[in-house]
């Protein structure tokens, strides 16, 4: 994941909003640079005003490629809206998501892995 300075100089409210950063979008920034990621991840894109910022972001600082991780209900209104900002799905990856889990067979601890969706800039 490549280094976003802006990204790294965030502390307060203040500075998310005075810098058009959406929140859901620097905690998939930290969890990349946390777990070793070379895409960002979102676990969850939060509701319809979300994913309008995110995309913003996404175009601001020219990333081209992220994953989605999200399992939620609304996955297929998500997917929708990044359709319609030219973003397609290609491929679906397993990926470490930077937690832990008890495997009680083996009782030994397992890095948790979850199913991802790749989606990618199309341009045309």
């Amino acid at each position: 994941m490549k280094k976003i300075d802006i990204l790294e100089n965030l502390e307060t409210n203040e500075d998310f909003k005075e810098n058009k950063i959406n929140h859901r979008f620097y905690w998939a920034y930290e969890k990349a640079k946390r777990v070793g990621l070379e895409r960002l991840d979102f676990e969850e894109l939060g509701f319809e005003k979300d994913y309008k910022e995110i995309i913003e972001n996404l175009e601001r600082f020219e990333i081209k490629e992220f994953t989605i991780s999200d399992q939620s209900t609304a996955l297929m209104n998500e997917l929708q809206a990044f359709k319609n900002k030219g973003y397609s799905i290609v491929d679906l990856i397993e990926q470490e998501t930077g937690r832990i889990d008890w495997n009680f067979e083996t009782q030994e601890d397992e890095k948790e892995i979850k199913p991802a969706l790749v989606l990618r800039k199309i341009e045309k």
